[in-house]
Order: C-alpha cells, then sequence, then structure tokens
C-alpha cells in the first residue's frame, strides 16, 4: 500500500507538478522517507531526457523551457490572481500567491486529518488555492477537484467544475471575455462565504470553541420535545 502510494504520487507528479502541493497530506500517509523516495524516482525519471541533450547538464535548461515560457507568458482565466496583480503588478502577484499557497500547505500540515472526508476537504483546499492564484486556469485543471467532490460537498467547488467552461467562449477569436471571467470567479467565491457556521476550510471551529452555540442544539432531542 504504501509503495502504491509513493509510485502514484509519482506519476501524477510527473504527469502534472501540480500535484506537489498534496505534500502535506502524502506525508502522513507514507512519511519523510516515502516522500525522499518520491523525489529520487521524480529525478530518475528525468534521466533520459537529461542524458539527451548534447550539453549535458548545462543544458537542463532546454529540458523545462516550455513550462518556464508558458508561466512567465501566459495569462488566461485568472481569479484572485487577477485582482492581486491589479494592485501590485504581475511579478508580485505571482510571488505573493507562491507565498500563500505555501502557508496554506503548512496549515493543513498541521491540521488532523480524522478520516477520508477530512482528508478529502484538506486536498480540495490544497488543489483550489493554487487554481485561484494561478495567472492560468483552463477547464481541464478543475477536474482533478473531480474526485473529491464525491466526498466532500462544496457548492461552490461544484459550481466550479461547470463555470470554468466558459472561459473558452472567446477561444476561437483568441481572446479572453473578462465579464464572463468576472462571472465565473464572482460565484465561486460568493459560495464560498461561509454560511451557518459551515466553511470549506478543514480546521474550523465547533459551535462551542466559537462561543456561539446554535439555538436548541445546547438541549437533546427530548428536552428540546418537551419544549415544544
Amino acid at each position: 500500500r504504501r509503495a502504491g502510494t509513493i509510485i502514484g504520487w509519482t506519476c501524477s507528479i510527473l504527469a502534472k507538478y501540480f500535484s506537489l502541493v498534496l505534500l502535506p497530506v502524502f506525508a502522513r500517509r507514507i512519511g519523510w522517507t516515502g516522500v525522499l523516495s518520491m523525489f529520487v524516482l521524480v529525478v530518475a525519471a528525468f534521466v533520459p531526457f537529461l542524458a539527451m541533450e548534447p550539453e549535458g547538464l548545462a543544458g537542463i535548461s532546454n529540458t523545462f523551457s516550455g513550462f518556464i515560457t508558458f508561466g512567465r507568458e501566459w495569462k488566461f482565466n485568472a481569479g484572485l490572481f487577477w485582482i492581486i496583480e491589479f494592485v501590485v503588478g504581475t511579478q508580485p502577484a505571482k510571488f505573493i500567491g507562491g507565498a500563500l499557497v505555501l502557508v496554506l500547505m503548512a496549515l493543513v500540515a498541521r491540521t488532523r486529518l480524522d478520516g477520508p472526508r477530512q482528508a478529502s476537504r484538506s486536498i480540495l483546499i490544497l488543489l483550489f488555492a493554487p487554481l485561484a492564484l494561478s495567472p492560468i486556469v483552463n477547464p481541464w485543471y478543475v477536474t482533478w477537484l473531480a474526485p473529491f467532490l464525491c466526498l466532500t460537498i462544496s457548492p461552490a467547488l461544484l459550481a466550479f467544475t461547470a463555470l470554468v467552461n466558459v472561459s473558452y467562449a472567446g477561444f476561437i477569436e483568441s481572446k479572453e471575455i473578462l465579464w464572463l471571467t468576472a462571472l465565473e470567479w464572482g460565484t465561486v467565491l460568493f459560495l464560498l462565504i461561509p454560511r451557518r457556521g459551515r466553511s470549506i476550510l478543514p480546521w474550523r471551529l465547533p459551535p462551542s470553541a466559537r462561543g456561539t452555540v446554535p439555538a436548541g442544539e445546547a438541549d437533546g432531542p427530548a428536552q428540546r420535545h418537551t419544549k415544544r
């Protein structure tokens, strides 16, 4: 099981580096020796490609040049990133977004995961935050959320899986329709606002810890029936 988890996570990273954000969850499952094994396997998988470089290790930048160019120059369907960029500029926005993701990873790492549902909530948060802070969000990126929404109900993220498709409305003409992007992200962020003490955050406090107990919940079912 542990070996299968390591191999599966390694394959997901090789397919998309994005799944590195799940480190706080996988580290609990496989331990830090397992995390180290994952990194060794990832490096080993790149050896054949690096061996084909005529310049050897000096040409390693050629292997990642497409990825670097994509991240540096492209921007499409940005959510919170667009707001941060509007205030501080592109490069500071990328730095702030990356820093916020790292802080969130540290918070999740300190959160207790008592079962599959709690783990699923943490995974959804770790996957959604980089999307919200990314300058590029293509619709298929959001499919990564879908499996975990089977375990955790989130109206905001369910809406996201549908609304993200409107971003391609102007793709044929190679232009982004900004009002549709604003509608998409505005709806998702609005639905993320906690209601009735519920939130997507996995470290939310129970009502008693917040100092408020909803009416009737302090009494048992028998007492509430008697009051009626």
